[in-house]
């Protein structure tokens, strides 16, 4: 799989880097810019103010850029500059308060787009038809069409609400592939479900097959430590 984040171009300072909510975006790495921005604000404001770890941050972030902007452009993606602008407000809010709950993942520091917040999904998007030769990134970002998915390397059909998903036929985003075998609202907290599948809202399925309550901004940005 492939990992990737992007360059942050701003000064930075023990009050993390500095976000214009009214910036353009007009091409995919300005995206992924102000995302990343973002996620480093959250991680300064959360866990670490140092000065050194928010310059840390951007440059891990960095120098991913040059390999961010050639897999993107290799993929052939659409851009939605509107819906980048949308997305980045959308996790400014998501993260403002260390304490809230809202499900996100490690993995969404590097990768803005796995962000579960429907103003993420339309940022980057593909126009292979069904059957086809495709390529994605962490099975978020693909070069398949609408309602498709990248599996196996081959553009496949997405299962909308209501329509059976047992078989391993992925549901279409945000839905999950619910006990029953078709495509619902992801399951609240306490709701019985089977691990691996992604099912719960919280996005955490424990042990005894229970969904669990998701983890706060600051467990989810702080638990794993820095990745740089």
């Amino acid at each position: 799989m492939i990992v990737l984040a992007s360059a942050l171009l701003s000064a930075c300072g023990e009050q993390g880097l500095e976000i214009d909510p009214a910036q353009a975006l007009p091409m995919p790495q300005d995206y992924f810019v102000a995302a990343e921005r973002a996620f480093c604000n959250t991680h300064a404001r959360c866990c670490d103010p140092s000065a050194a770890s928010v310059d840390a941050c951007a440059a891990f972030a960095e120098s991913n850029a040059a390999a961010l902007a050639e897999v993107i452009s290799d993929m052939q993606l659409r851009y939605d500059a509107r819906q980048a602008q949308a997305c980045v407000r959308a996790i400014e809010e998501a993260t403002a308060d260390c304490g809230a709950r809202p499900f996100l993942g490690v993995i969404h520091r590097y990768l803005p787009g796995v962000l579960d917040l429907p103003a993420c999904y339309g940022v980057l998007t593909g126009s292979v038809s069904l059957g086809e030769i495709c390529s994605s990134i962490e099975g978020v970002y693909s070069n398949c069409g609408a309602r498709m998915a990248c599996e196996a390397g081959v553009c496949v059909h997405t299962a909308q609400r209501d329509e059976e998903c047992s078989g391993g036929l992925a549901c279409a985003r945000p839905l999950a592939c619910l006990p029953s075998g078709v495509c619902g609202e992801p399951l609240s907290d306490g709701a019985p479900c089977q691990q691996g599948l992604a099912q719960c809202a919280s996005g955490h399925c424990d042990s005894g097959g229970t969904c669990a309550v998701s983890r706060t901004v600051e467990e989810d940005f702080c638990q794993f430590g820095e990745p740089w």
